[in-house]
């Protein structure tokens, strides 16, 4: 379960990104060229399309960056409402803001004749769409869930190895919480389970050298104290 947890993190990016689509898709639903491409997908079915999305662009951002296939899926989880669900959020909110984006200002549409005088207003998206946004908002500023066991580590980017390195040579005296906050930034961008792993891998590797550096004592030292710390440990 606390893997799962860990795994299912939304990422800082998503909120953005749930904007970036919500733009994007009012531009072909409301350019003449495009809205006919828009106007081919059922109804009933519209929906999906910002929850594909966003669950294309989780799956991927965690596949790229060495998760599991089996966490790349659980991002993708995440994706479709950390990204699609923020993405209706918006448009819902924005409906019914002063700001005209699917009608009149308020979430006033405007007024259609029908063959008995004006047709009545639809029912307002809004007060779903803003609780929808709150909520996603409120999961992605979540802190990071460290896993208490740590299986089949998949080999890390020298890139994120050499990040990891950095944090934990450059922090003097004991680990701070200036560097725990480094590496919970680090796992909500690549995942905690991939740091845990790169912490232990990198404990290892200089652990097993004949001489060591201070440098590198001080690395071995803040890694072994930031896993206690985290109540973690991995198993081959």
């Amino acid at each position: 379960m606390n893997e799962i947890i860990a795994a299912a993190q939304m990422k800082d990016w998503y909120v953005f990104a749930g904007l970036v689509l919500t733009l994007i898709i009012q531009i072909v639903r409301k350019t003449p060229k495009l809205k006919n491409v828009w106007e081919k997908v059922p109804e009933g079915a519209r929906f999906l399309i910002p929850l594909i999305t966003g669950a294309a662009g989780g799956f991927t951002e965690a596949f790229a960056s060495g998760a599991t296939w089996q966490d790349a899926l659980l991002q993708a989880l995440m994706g479709a409402l950390g990204i699609g669900m923020t993405s209706m959020g918006f448009a819902a909110a924005l409906t019914d803001s002063p700001v005209p984006w699917d009608g009149g200002a308020g979430g006033r549409p405007r007024v259609k004749q029908g063959p008995r005088g004006p047709l009545p207003p639809p029912i307002s998206r809004g007060g779903a769409g803003m609780a929808t946004l709150a909520l996603v908002l409120l999961l992605s500023g979540c802190g990071v869930s460290w896993p208490k066991v740590v299986e089949h580590c998949a080999p890390a980017p020298e890139e994120l190895i050499d990040d990891v390195s950095n944090v934990l040579r450059n922090d003097p005296g004991p680990l701070s919480d200036r560097a725990l906050d480094a590496l919970e930034e680090l796992a909500k961008k690549h995942g905690p389970s991939i740091i845990i792993c790169v912490v232990n891998d990198i404990i290892d590797a200089l652990t097993s050298k004949v001489a060591a550096s201070p440098a590198e004592i001080t690395i071995v030292s803040h890694g072994r104290e930031f896993l206690k710390r985290t109540g973690t440990k991995v198993e081959p």
